[in-house]
């Protein structure tokens, strides 16, 4: 690809390269019979030096491991020379009873490559990071380190550095640069919601209390069943009785230190580290009860959304995603309309820009949703593709758990802080497929959230978003969305014996992720493709099956009525209502023209 670099001198600007090869493809291998006698690190090390052996791939360290409800996760750095190579690794994911999962290569061959040991300037981090500590207010950290990069077929040394602040005046980033301070790569350590002096923390908390909160759950109009319009409007965060009355009054427990109630718990503590400077809610009464006009509400609703996602993600059987105190600013971004986790603070800001971002419970699921993949697949998030599905997987944690406490706007996320005047917000609900893509991660989020949110339907919350988690823990850079649903139906198969994988895969199929399948082979294939709905009012397609016919039974044979029903992909047939039918069980048979028929007990 043709890499635009910046060129870092007294005077900035920009220029173009050649060639330069810093990432290889990524190469992902399912073995379908291959397991290992156990799962320690120094068997995987064994497995990986006779399948990439040293004189033809050279050494490789050992720089994560991570364990899931599946297995462990261990993630290799390829070194030539001894020194790492930028953006090249292998990743294997095995099993608990040792079976190699998958492994994930992005790196290839040195046996023949040149070479180009050179001396780099120490000054030139120094020069970079003064550069950008002359646009923050705030001391910036930063760590390097020398690496090797490809430029074509050669390996040429340059200087990684990994920099950022608390403040967001300057975008938090990893950065490639060569012996000449140019710029040969750079990735942010900030993830948006879309394309748009550091005090000292606290001590652990020892002794908590219940107080009372008012927040949103998850935003105003979803629980007025509203769209945005007067009097639901943001009205430059003005109160109004409409508003006010969406609050809920929830019990939740904070930190009591020196005869004050705060806002911090093992999972989340309200600070204030970015503009606009605002004071940090505390309170010397049980009761967190503000109106959306007080700063304190976004700081209250804030809290309390990180805490109940952190007590979702435990229920499900995690322990080892952001299972810490989280850094949480509730008015920052310098009044920005925009979110963010920074992977280098470890912390989450909302903007005031249009709708404050803390009062719309979508914004917090989504943003915290990047600090647990981030915790689940360190480092994996780069590649257009694999940015999207990060995207994509934020806002499907998001529209559940809104879709768990209400009912209304679930096909849209962001209900309250977007489709708006201010920005248009994104939807979960799309019929858009992987063909109809467009390069822009946020723009193509919808063609993998949306069939996430249709596998929900399916099987259920708990169920869809444990499968989601758990194939996080196997994401790699550069992952593509094929590569993603596979992981997807691999965690299926491991924690649920691979129930309803056919439906999955034919969602998957219709939005062109996967191969569609061709055939159906029994009656048992025809009922995974259609899903009586939870209300039994209605019937859902998961695959085309042509002209099919529909009839109501009696548990006594009777037949009460028959319909002809084109079942298309994605389509949804409203089954007939009869008022004067007697109360009791039904039967709802489906057959196709090859004579396979499938059956569901219907409860009128």
């Amino acid at each position: 690809m043709r890499w635009i670099v910046f060129c870092f001198m007294v005077s900035l600007h920009w220029v173009s390269f050649g060639q330069n090869n810093t990432e290889s493809p990524l190469c992902i291998d399912f073995p379908q019979a291959s397991t290992l006698p156990d799962t320690s690190r120094q068997t995987v090390q064994t497995f990986l030096a006779k399948q990439y052996p040293a004189t033809q791939y050279g050494q490789f360290v050992l720089t994560n491991v991570k364990n899931s409800p599946i297995g462990q996760h261990y993630t290799w750095q390829q070194l030539a020379a001894q020194t790492p190579i930028y953006q090249q690794f292998i990743k294997i994911n095995i099993s608990h009873s040792g079976q190699i999962l998958s492994v994930m290569r992005q790196c290839q061959a040195i046996s023949n490559a040149n070479i180009i040991q050179e001396e780099i300037d120490t000054n030139l981090a120094r020069r970079y990071i003064a550069a950008q500590q002359a646009k923050c207010s705030q001391p910036i950290d930063f760590e390097t380190q020398k690496m090797l990069y490809w430029d074509n077929n050669a390996l040429v040394s340059g200087l990684w550095l990994r920099y950022g602040s608390l403040s967001s005046e300057i975008e938090a980033a990893e950065v490639l640069l060569n012996n000449k301070g140019q710029i040969i790569d750079l990735v942010s350590l900030h993830e948006k919601k879309h394309a748009q002096h550091i005090t000292a923390d606290p001590p652990h908390p020892t002794k908590d209390s219940t107080v009372t909160l008012a927040i949103f759950r998850p935003d105003p109009l979803c629980t007025a069943q509203v769209s945005y319009g007067t009097p639901y409007k943001d009205n430059n965060d003005a109160d109004c009785p409409e508003l006010t009355a969406q609050r809920m009054m929830v019990s939740a427990k904070v930190l009591y230190r020196n005869d004050s109630f705060l806002l911090a718990s093992p999972f989340c503590k309200i600070k204030e580290f970015d503009a606009p400077e605002k004071p940090v809610c505390f309170s010397l009464t049980p009761d967190f009860v503000y109106t959306r006009s007080n700063d304190n509400f976004e700081q209250v609703n804030a809290y309390y959304h990180v805490n109940q996602y952190q007590m979702h993600v435990q229920e499900l059987g995690f322990n080892n995603l952001v299972n810490r105190p989280i850094k949480v600013d509730a008015n920052a971004l310098n009044g920005a309309d925009q979110s963010m986790y920074s992977g280098f603070s470890d912390a989450l800001y909302f903007g005031e820009g249009g709708v404050d971002d803390a009062e719309d419970a979508d914004n917090i699921w989504h943003e915290y949703t990047h600090a647990v993949s981030r915790d689940a697949a360190p480092n994996t998030n780069t590649g257009t593709e694999r940015q999207t599905i990060e995207e994509a997987n934020a806002d499907f944690m998001a529209a559940s758990y809104s879709a768990s406490v209400s009912s209304f706007g679930t096909g849209e996320v962001f209900n309250w802080d977007g489709h708006n005047e201010f920005w248009a917000g994104r939807s979960v609900s799309g019929t858009r497929t992987y063909s109809q893509r467009v390069g822009q991660k946020y723009a193509d989020a919808e063609i993998w959230s949306s069939p996430l949110m249709l596998i929900r339907a399916l099987i259920g919350r708990d169920a869809s978003e444990k499968l989601l988690l758990t194939s996080m823990f196997s994401y790699a850079p550069s992952l593509q969305m094929r590569d993603a649903a596979n992981l997807f139906l691999q965690a299926n198969t491991l924690l649920r014996g691979g129930a309803d994988s056919l439906a999955i895969r034919q969602i998957f199929a219709n939005r062109k992720i996967l191969p569609v399948v061709t055939s159906v082979r029994n009656c048992a294939e025809l009922k995974s493709y259609f899903q009586l709905e939870q209300n039994q009012t209605s019937l859902f397609c998961l695959k085309d099956m042509g002209t099919v016919q529909l009839s109501l039974h009696t548990l006594t044979g009777q037949t009460l009525w028959e319909n002809s029903w084109r079942s298309q992909a994605e389509s949804r047939f409203i089954l007939p209502q009869n008022n004067s039918q007697a109360a009791g069980l039904y039967v709802l048979k489906l057959q196709t023209a090859e004579g396979l028929a499938a059956c569901w007990k219907v409860l009128r």
